[in-house]
């Protein structure tokens, strides 16, 4: 399995066998195959990516953002290939069955770059990685990104940038093909088809190494080339693509000059200044150097050089370049831009998805006039905390589609439960829930919707554990407390990433009341029962919240004058 992934501009490309990965954050209990840190954004047990027969699977482990596909939040296990869009957190991946020819174990190893770039024999970028992973008996080489020493200083770089859409799509094999018979026809055929490449479908690390074959079948003086891109984040230099018949060379002087030069340019070491000693061992006697540029923001820099040719290249060749470059640079803005709406709208359908439709009706209602903003209050809430005991799997659902249908089975019931009397789904993980009522939106009612709620979450559990006894599930418990409190509450965050939270001691003793609970027990705060006492059936229960720590609390038995759903 082949997966691809990037966090904030940076990006790598790993190799796993086939199988199950576990993709999250490292916990106490073990690390998880595919360390998706450090976004926080990302559960320690997040998702599972499963090659099987050569289709992948992912499937959400119950995480509290959730796990996305093509900007849709996945609730069942979902097929993926190399043309969908993962979304896990901020973190993006794309997937591929199958490994490269010759690799057999899952060790990935970092190729570094020195200042005047040399690097392992390839006929391509990936041809050539994998060639120095076999060359240092490694059986995976990350293909992505290089680190390219030392970085471009920042001060150098425009930050400001403007977005263009994206062409049509051609596939890459559409594309591939030997050189055209005529040089002229060739060339504009190269511009058409830069043009009308987009990285959408297979990602950054495909466009460029595309670019960079088929610049280089039409100039044929060009014996080694390059693609190098910035990361903005870090501000430096990542070798994204190569093309050598031996080793490729990179001169960081030249760089450095398309880059503060703004544009291409022709080297020749027959007439021009050397720029460094080791331009000399990497023997470039002739190169064209070419900053991608978009609105005066640089995104990186193709290289081409002959070590075996002074005048190798012509204004002409420099020429197109530079109309490559410019094609390629709004290419790659279109796909930047694709990107950030793609996290910006998997950041709006987590945040959506906590609520019930009436209130994520309303929030999108206000976000698309303009006013949705980050709202802190300090009002009166009431937090439902349903923690579950022994909730596992049963030996018949370990894998696949059985596993999502058990634990929607479970979760969805719940999920569904709360939003039905107008809760609000603060957090989740895989053995507790919080739900919020009175919040974002005001309810008047919300200590009887609450109570309501839990009661229903545990009639309708009861029932589905019953249904479930003969397929082999295994015991497990449930237990419950509502508890009325002023707390902060609101959408915390900026404009741009804005979460629903509720902070204070009501939420720690909630949950408290809940873990000191009788398995299937609804518990009620003195809180909550001081409220609505007199549409409650209920009993007086001794809660030990801790050792030494014993509180008065109900037990709700039922309500005397039942509220509807919704």
């Amino acid at each position: 399995m082949r997966i691809v992934y990037s966090y904030k501009g940076s990006q790598r490309n790993l190799v796993f066998p086939p199988g199950t990965i576990l993709l999250g954050r490292p916990a106490e209990e073990g690390d998880p195959d595919l360390d998706l840190s450090p976004d926080r954004d990302t559960s320690r047990r997040h998702a599972t990516l499963r090659e099987e027969a050569g289709r992948i699977w992912i499937v959400d482990l119950g995480s509290q953002s959730g796990t996305f596909v093509n900007g849709r939040r996945i609730s069942a296990a979902t097929v993926v290939g190399p043309e969908d869009v993962i979304s896990i957190g901020s973190t993006i991946l794309q997937v591929a069955a199958g490994m490269p020819e010759g690799v057999e174990a899952p060790v990935v190893a970092e190729v570094t770059v020195a200042e005047e770039i040399p690097a392992s024999a390839g006929a391509t970028a990936a041809a050539a990685l994998s060639a120095a992973a076999a060359a240092a008996n490694t059986d995976v080489v990350a293909s992505g990104p290089v680190a390219a020493e030392p970085p471009l200083p920042a001060e150098e770089l425009a930050e400001e940038s403007q977005y263009s859409e994206g062409d049509e799509e051609v596939l890459e094999d559409e594309l591939s093909g030997s050189l055209y018979p005529d040089e002229a026809e060739a060339r504009v055929r190269l511009l058409a088809d830069v043009l009308a490449l987009n990285p959408r479908r297979h990602g950054l690390y495909p466009f460029v190494s595309n670019l960079l074959g088929k610049l280089m079948s039409v100039l044929t003086d060009a014996e080694r080339g390059a693609v190098l891109m910035l990361d903005r984040a870090t501000q430096r230099l990542s070798v994204y693509a190569y093309v050598a018949p031996g080793d490729p060379a990179i001169s960081q002087t030249l760089v450095r000059k398309a880059v503060r030069g703004r544009r291409p340019f022709l080297w020749r070491r027959i007439s021009d200044h050397m720029p460094s000693d080791t331009a000399q061992q990497i023997k470039i006697k002739a190169g064209i150097y070419a900053p991608i540029i978009w609105q005066e923001r640089v995104l990186g820099v193709l290289c081409l050089d002959s070590s075996t040719r002074d005048l190798a290249f012509t204004d002409v060749d420099l020429k197109l370049v530079r109309s490559v470059t410019n094609a390629a640079a709004a290419t790659i803005i279109a796909f930047e831009y694709q990107q950030q709406l793609e996290q910006q709208t998997s950041g709006w359908q987590r945040l959506v998805n906590q609520f019930p439709p009436p209130v994520a009706a309303s929030l999108i209602s206000r976000a698309q006039q303009g006013g949705l903003f980050p709202q802190v209050a300090k009002s009166e809430v009431t937090l439902l905390w349903i923690a579950f005991a022994g909730l596992t799997l049963p030996p018949t659902a370990q894998l696949g589609a059985a596993a999502l249908e058990w634990w929607h089975d479970h979760f969805d019931l719940v999920v569904d439960t709360v939003h039905a009397f107008r809760g609000t789904i603060e957090r989740s993980g895989e053995n507790s829930l919080l739900a919020v009522f009175g919040s974002p939106e005001a309810d008047p009612t919300q200590q009887l919707n609450a109570v309501n709620a839990a009661l229903a979450v545990v009639a309708g559990l009861n029932q589905l554990r019953e249904a479930r006894r003969a397929l082999g599930d295994a015991p497990w418990e449930v237990r419950l407390a509502v508890h009325t409190a002023e707390a902060w509450n609101g959408l915390f965050g900026t404009t741009e990433r804005l979460m629903f939270r509720v902070l204070g001691e009501s939420v720690a003793h909630v949950a408290a009341l809940a873990d000191g609970a009788a398995a299937g027990a609804v518990v009620g705060s003195r809180e909550l029962q001081s409220r609505i006492a007199a549409q409650l059936q209920t009993e007086p229960v001794s809660v030990t919240l801790k050792p030494g720590v014993v509180v008065e609390a109900v037990r709700i038995k039922g309500i005397l004058e039942p509220v509807a759903a919704g």
